[in-house]
């Protein structure tokens, strides 16, 4: 028999998690799994920091530019 009946409390046929094991116990145990996967994600296919980075480079670079060109008008 296939179905879950009335024999088989908290168990569904083909179910992956034995009699009596909460779900709430799986899903503490795929939390640190998912943190890392976050943790990947933003470290792939988060740019900002990047970004940051060369805008403050791009910045800095065009005063340094903007000093010289006002050095050599005086």
């Amino acid at each position: 028999n296939m179905s879950s009946g009335p024999g088989t409390p908290g168990k569904a046929a083909g179910s992956p998690l034995p009699a009596g094991r909460k779900l709430d116990s799986v899903g503490a145990a795929a939390h640190p799994i998912i943190k890392d996967i976050g943790e990947i994600h933003s470290r792939l296919l988060d740019h900002r920091p990047v970004i940051q980075g060369e805008i403050r480079y791009f910045i800095k670079e065009f005063e340094v530019s903007i000093c010289f060109k006002r050095e050599d008008l005086v």
